[in-house]
This record gives structure tokens, sequence and C-alpha cells, in this order.
């Protein structure tokens, strides 16, 4: 009888350890088998939509700032700069209005960001045979599925599963496609006397709204040196600086030496003399295809 003791505590064991190590892909199953059936009280037990809402708003946010902002002599546009103003409440209104469970399914279904784009049709496959899926842990708490439409010319959609106890798991974040929308067009070889006098790009102090410079992620930190949960930070190799009091997933994945494209797309007004802070940039990512929005001090220019 020991030995039958023994034996069922093994398999006991291994079917407890397989069944923590499989249930994110269980979670991801279920999420998708709800998407398709159309089931919104699962959809809602599978999903954070707060924690949902609030990383599509800073990626929209940034991807709509730094178009909208692109180009110079903005400061010359009344209109168009305070178009860049109203730009985060605009965001957070469509995406309020997307992310609702029925929002969520659209997405899952077609790997695609609501409201489909041309060409992409999902009820033409209800079972989503059209959707490959790509999967791996992002630490022992957290797991990502990888969703591509293959019917689709587009990057992949990305959903974040987090832990809630040992064996349940909640979406709490859909990472965009790459942006894709306006690649940069190719230029002509140039003579070398043309490229000796090509302008360079803007320096830091230099940049007024709507520059844009290309650079690299120097570390990405916490707000303050050493202490956990207290914002993202992330400094860059040309000497510009990001900071939070939030945590920002998409600075998280940075790592030092990732290509950046940073925009300047804001400056407050009326500073003291000497005082700058409180630009706001937006970056992108090179390397993972995010993009977020953050000033480049904790307070705005004139505050302690």
């Amino acid at each position: 009888m020991p030995r039958w003791g023994w034996f069922i505590g093994f398999i006991a064991a291994t079917v407890l350890v397989a069944a923590y190590a499989l249930s994110p892909w269980v979670a991801v199953h279920d999420l998708a088998a709800a998407a398709r059936s159309g089931d919104p009280d699962r959809i809602d037990r599978l999903v954070d939509f707060p924690a949902v809402r609030a990383g599509l708003k800073d990626q929209l946010s940034a991807r709509m700032l730094a178009q909208a902002g692109a180009g110079p002599g903005i400061e010359r546009r009344p209109v168009r700069a305070l178009g860049l103003l109203l730009l985060p409440a605009i965001t957070d209104r469509i995406v309020d209005r997307f992310v609702t469970a029925d929002g969520v399914a659209a997405m899952v279904k077609s790997a695609r960001t609501p409201p489909a784009s041309p060409g992409v049709d999902t009820r033409l496959d209800p079972r989503g045979q059209g959707v490959s899926y790509g999967y791996a842990y992002d630490g022992v708490d957290r797991f990502k599925a990888t969703l591509t439409n293959r019917s689709a010319q587009a990057g992949a959609l990305v959903l974040t599963l987090e832990r809630r106890g040992l064996f349940g798991w909640k979406l709490i974040r859909v990472d965009l496609p790459a942006d894709r929308s306006n690649p940069p067009e190719p230029k002509p070889a140039e003579p070398a006397q043309d490229r000796r006098r090509a302008a360079p790009a803007p320096q830091p102090a230099a940049m007024q709204v709507g520059d844009c410079v290309e650079t690299r992620v120097k570390a990405v930190s916490t707000r303050l040196d050493g202490v956990a949960d207290s914002g993202s930070a992330v400094s860059y190799d040309n000497g510009l600086y990001q900071v939070s009091y939030a945590t920002v997933d998409a600075v998280e994945q940075s790592r030092a030496g990732d290509p950046v494209r940073l925009c300047l797309v804001a400056v407050p007004d009326d500073c003291p003399a000497g005082d700058e802070r409180g630009k706001v940039y937006a970056a992108t990512n090179r390397r993972t295809g995010l993009t977020w929005s953050l000033p480049d001090a904790e307070h705005m220019c004139g505050g302690a």
C-alpha cells in the first residue's frame, strides 16, 4: 500500500504540474472559442477590460500624435496644434467604444483591430482557420499569444495574458500590429557631393514640434531608482529621456540597443526661462513595433 501511495502521489503531482504549465494554452483556446461562439459572458470572465483599454489608449495616442504632429511649422498652425491636444480624448472615446466583449471577439477571430480592414471578413471563416497562433511564456505569470491573419498583409496581433490564481488567466493587453500605413519611400542613390551637403538630423535641443529623430535605447529603468512599481523610465543614446508614474508595458519590453524613432509632439507653454521640462515625445520601437507617448520629466516646467 505505501508503494501505491507514492505512485498515486507522483501521478497527482505530475497532473498538477502539467495543468499549471498548460493552463495558459487552455485559456487562449477558451477565449478563441468564446469569440467564435459570440459568448459575451465567457469573454467577460477572460478579459481584464480596464487593463486592455489602458494599453490600447497608450498605443493609439502615440501613433496618432506621431502622425498628426509630423511636419515642420506646427507652432504656426494653431488649429492643428489644438487638434494635437484633443487627440488623447478622441483616442479614449475610440478605445472605449471598441474594446467591448464584441470588439475583443472580432479581434481574436480576425487577428486584426476593429474596425476590420477591407478584405478581412471573419464571417468567411467562422472556425478561425484563417488565423495562426504562436505561443510563448513571458515569465512565470505572463503568457503571450501571437495571432496572425494569413489572408491579410499586416503584422501580428499579440495578446498578453496574466495568471490569476494557480490555473486562471486573463487577457490584460493587446499589442497592435506594427504601423505600416506609411512606409518610407525608397530614395534614389545620391551623388557623393549631394550626400555631403545633406542636412543633418535635428539635435534634441533644437527640435521643433513635428521633428523626428532616429536613436537607440540606452537603458530601461524605473522612475525611482531601485523602486519597483514606481513607474517606467527610458533613456536614449542622444540624451533624451522619458518617464511615467505608471508602468508602461511597451517601455518595459524595450531593451538597450533597440532602434527607436522619437517625434516631438507637444511643448508646454509659458515656461520660465531656462526651464524646458515637460516636452512630450512619441516613441516607436523598431524592434518590437510598440509605441508610447511620454514626457521628458516627472513635472511640467515651473513645477516642483
